[in-house]
């Protein structure tokens, strides 16, 4: 059996799944820099990795739904790999309501450029 190929964004070439996938027989690794998402897989699966921390941060400074779209937007299958513990998370989600009830108090001004 052929190795799987999987390409590394290169800003995640130094985390855990990384090393993971390079000491597995089963996987073909290369690393550089992606438009979108952080590991495609066999040219059929795309995958973006969030820490609790960076979902929290992306979803306070509202740049979620636009790093969501580049992935959505690829031909491969996409999914997004939540990584932390469950105590993680319900910080996470203290951080979030704290963020939101913050960015939502700030104002802000949008311009639209014709």
């Amino acid at each position: 059996m052929r190795p799987v190929t999987v390409c590394v964004d290169d800003r995640e070439s130094a985390g855990s799944v990384t090393a993971i996938l390079h000491r597995s027989p089963d996987f073909q690794v290369s690393a550089r820099r992606l438009p979108a998402g952080d590991y495609p897989v066999g040219g059929r699966f795309l995958f973006e990795r969030k820490t609790m921390t960076d979902l929290a941060i992306a979803i306070i400074d509202r740049r979620l739904f636009a790093q969501a779209l580049r992935p959505a937007l690829s031909p491969l299958r996409s999914a997004v790999i939540l990584e932390g513990t469950a105590a993680e998370a319900a910080s996470v989600g203290r951080q979030v309501a704290a963020g939101l009830r913050w960015s939502l108090q700030e104002p802000r001004h949008e311009y639209l450029v014709p």
